[in-house]
């Protein structure tokens, strides 16, 4: 697998150049948030941090209750990360439910949580124990959020390397690996 660094552009816009020469605005800056390494700020210095450097998005790799808390009233989006660890805790509808309840649902609507990405590149990893539990994991959260009725707000999706595709370029020539169509399909069809 591959990792990638965090790194925090210090630009409210990326310029992207397309065929034909024509600048294209983003309209948004999202960071990842890691939380791996020694000697990081704390949550509450963190936030004036990416505020300075515009982002207005942020991937959160838990639900870690200080990053939640800190970054309460600041409207910066935040995508919620639930580890592949908890696949198969998932698989319980009413683990799933209490999961929501305690890492989601207190922080809202202060902390704007729009997203959980459930596990983290499962369907490139070589363990089909855990590519077999990731739709119904996903479907168990969906299920949770309408009952809390959260879901209008929180929305369901997990994260992929480019592992996945057996074709990236041209991007418009993009096709997923033969290997992995019968398992990714039903979880497009989710999305």
């Amino acid at each position: 697998m591959e990792h990638f660094t965090t790194l925090l552009l210090p630009l409210s816009a990326v310029l992207l150049l397309f065929p034909g020469n024509s600048p294209v605005f983003a309209s948004s800056v999202g960071i990842n948030y890691g939380q791996i390494a020694n000697n990081l700020p704390s949550p509450d210095k963190v936030v004036p941090l990416v505020k300075s450097i515009g982002a207005d998005k942020v991937k959160l790799y838990d639900a870690d209750p200080k990053v939640l808390k800190a970054f309460a009233n600041t409207h910066i989006e935040f995508i919620v990360g639930i580890g592949n660890e908890y696949l198969s805790k998932l698989q319980d509808p009413s683990f799933t439910q209490s999961w929501i309840k305690s890492n989601v649902q207190p922080y809202l609507p202060a902390t704007k949580i729009t997203s959980i990405a459930v596990g983290n590149e499962v369907l490139t990893s070589n363990d089909t124990s855990l590519s077999a539990c990731l739709l119904p994991a996903m479907q168990n959260l969906q299920t949770a959020l309408v009952n809390l009725k959260l879901d209008r707000q929180v929305t369901v999706t997990t994260a992929h390397s480019i592992a996945v595709l057996g074709t990236s370029y041209p991007p418009s020539a993009g096709a997923f690996r033969g290997d992995l169509q019968q398992r990714i399909s039903p979880i497009l069809d989710f999305i």
